[in-house]
């Protein structure tokens, strides 16, 4: 786990983990700034935010070929499309139960949803996609140059 308070003095996060019985299984890393190299080594990225317009390591996950949980803020549910899962804000019971889902599928259905990426999102939100809608922006009648 990382992110900002996510390291080992988080002495509540801690007691949870050890309740629940993932001691072995989880890392606390705090703050990471180079989030890139994390990335290709999750299983499941999960994004709980509570508002977010666009959340950039939603598309950046999905690049790395792993499948994402994450509440309905801003694009997520447009950005995930059906390579992940999409739950309420607010909702800890349902987060949990998509990453539960997501995780309990396996390696091999894990990397098979993840292909789907390529016939959603991703047509979306590449950078060729990004120029034409540009360029299309750009040509209309009336855009000042």
């Amino acid at each position: 786990m990382a992110g900002r308070g996510v390291d080992p003095s988080n002495k509540e996060l801690l007691s949870l983990i050890e309740r629940l019985g993932w001691g072995a299984g989880v890392t606390l890393l705090g703050e990471a700034e180079d989030v890139g190299a994390l990335l290709p080594a999750l299983d499941v990225l999960c994004v709980s935010s509570r508002s977010e317009a666009f959340p950039n390591v939603v598309g950046e996950a999905m690049s790395c070929g792993v499948p994402c949980v994450t509440t309905e803020v801003g694009d997520a549910a447009q950005v995930v499309g059906e390579t992940g899962r999409v739950v309420p804000v607010g909702d800890p019971a349902r987060l949990t139960a998509a990453i539960l889902a997501i995780v309990q599928m396996g390696a091999e259905a894990r990397s098979c949803s993840v292909g789907l990426l390529d016939r959603g999102s991703s047509k979306h939100y590449s950078l060729d996609s990004m120029i034409e809608q540009y360029r299309r922006v750009y040509e209309a009648p009336g855009h000042r140059h």
